[in-house]
């Protein structure tokens, strides 16, 4: 799988995809172990995220600081990281979502989704008819859309590394293509917020819909559970399955892995 690396002074990682290529920073793929997808490289250790952060501003106008600075603003690290990552992922464009037709300088940032975090752990006390955000956590990233002329073509990341905001990545065009999808699909319907969950055992995303009864966790991405056995996504992101169906598969998956 095609990796093209940046400056040493980026600190980073990435959800890899094998079908895809992702413009990384030398310092590894540290978001392999935190989200889910068809990856098949073990990333190095890195260290753990930070404390959850409010949002990000819109991301809109450019920054002035270049997108190696630190920065307690993961909005201005986006707007600054992102050109970096273009340029190197720019000879191949097609492979990371973008078109042939499309100019560097047309990609802009969306709005970004801020990653929760499930996990063994986090779920071990959670019950039905409790609200699922006592399940979730913080995984300390934010990752924008990057799209021309409003249409998806990838995402980057943007993660929290000690006291400090980092960009990590760029990649994944099928997962910003589902996630375009589904805030189009939830955009008429009140106090509906979707909301994206990552789980590191089975890699995998997952929708949840702050809003809507009951509570639900929805695959975004395959998870493997048993053998050939997976979590898929629904043909109509309308369709969510509930927490409790989902949360006692991933528990199935857990015990027979011993990894609570």
């Amino acid at each position: 799988m095609l990796v093209v690396a940046l400056t040493a002074a980026l600190i980073g990682g990435c959800q890899r995809d094998d079908n895809h290529p992702q413009a990384e920073t030398s310092a590894g793929s540290a978001a392999d172990t935190r989200h889910g997808g068809a990856a098949g490289v073990d990333p190095p250790d890195v260290p753990p995220a930070g404390p959850p952060a409010g949002p990000p501003p819109a991301a809109s106008s450019p920054a002035d600081s270049p997108g190696d600075s630190p920065s307690d603003d993961p909005g201005d690290v986006a707007r600054s990281g992102l050109p970096a990552f273009l340029d190197a992922a720019w000879p191949q464009r097609a492979d990371f979502g973008f078109r042939e037709t499309d100019r560097r300088e047309q990609a802009t940032l969306g709005v970004p989704w801020p990653v929760l975090e499930l996990n063994a752990a986090t779920c071990a006390t959670w019950r039905a008819g409790r609200p699922l955000d006592e399940a979730l956590v913080s995984a300390g990233e934010w990752i924008y859309p990057v799209g021309v002329d409003d249409e998806p073509r990838t995402l980057l990341g943007v993660r929290r590394i000690g006291d400090t905001w980092r960009p990590v990545y760029l990649g994944n065009p099928q997962l910003a293509a589902s996630l375009a999808a589904i805030r189009r699909a939830w955009a008429d319907t009140p106090d509906a917020e979707p909301l994206l969950v990552s789980c590191t055992s089975p890699r995998a995303f997952f929708l949840t819909v702050r809003g809507q009864a009951p509570e639900s966790l929805t695959p975004i991405t395959i998870a493997p559970v048993f053998g050939d056995e997976v979590l898929s996504p629904p043909s109509d992101w309308l369709e969510l399955t509930p927490a409790t169906v989902t949360v006692e598969q991933l528990e199935a998956f857990w015990a027979a892995q011993d990894t609570r």
